[in-house]
């Protein structure tokens, strides 16, 4: 599926532009109906078939080889999984105004922003807290005991392009491009950031129906 540039992108309610047509992958993976009984087995069966082949004269014979073996099933489905790629330009200020250009608060702070979500959290002593869920509430334990937190775990980010709406995605990573204008203060003017998401589980008919 893909969706055109030009796009409003809404993170976390920080808004951008898509720079670039984006292209979401969707995809499961499947495997022959008897993949797990093959070797050995399959060895020794054809071994006999040939046997049986060879003493009848080639009248009679058989293989491990049945049609209906080979049926494809399903194995698994990936995570969804994206890469965009986002313009973010400075606020103009005001003409009647006299406070300095805000670049630095409306580009260089939101893309600190954004590049700090996928990095681990550092304690006193060098103790590094990973971000993204944890494993009882990658699985869902949190909400069962009660202690659902909804979407304020560092690494989760609530994401929109358009009027698609993605809940709960992970941040894999942001790489930004800042643009070689500056303002007076010496920020940029604006920044491109490619950002690379994982869904938290598995695709499903859900998901999509979600979006």
């Amino acid at each position: 599926m893909r969706i055109a540039k030009g796009s409003i992108v809404d993170i976390d309610g920080i808004q951008g532009a898509l720079a670039e047509d984006i292209s979401i992958q969707l995809k499961s993976n499947f495997r022959p109906l008897m993949s797990d009984f093959q070797n050995e087995i399959t060895q020794l069966v054809d071994l006999a078939g040939a046997t049986v082949r060879s003493l009848s004269g080639g009248r009679f014979g058989f293989s491990s080889q049945i049609k209906q073996f080979s049926a494809q099933v399903w194995d698994k489905t990936e995570p969804m999984r994206f890469q965009l790629n986002v313009e973010f330009h400075r606020v103009p200020l005001h003409k009647n105004t006299y406070t300095q250009n805000i670049s630095s608060v409306h580009v260089m702070n939101v893309v600190k922003r954004f590049c700090s979500i996928p990095l681990p959290a550092e304690l006193p002593g060098g103790m590094l807290i990973p971000p993204g869920p944890s494993p009882i509430e990658g699985i869902g334990l949190d909400a069962i005991m009660g202690g659902d937190r909804g979407v304020d775990v560092q690494g989760y980010v609530n994401l929109t392009i358009g009027s698609m709406r993605f809940r709960r995605i992970l941040m894999e990573s942001a790489e930004p491009f800042f643009s070689k204008f500056v303002d007076e203060s010496g920020y940029p003017i604006s920044c491109r950031v490619n950002f690379s998401f994982i869904s938290l589980w598995s695709a499903t008919k859900r998901m999509i129906e979600e979006w």
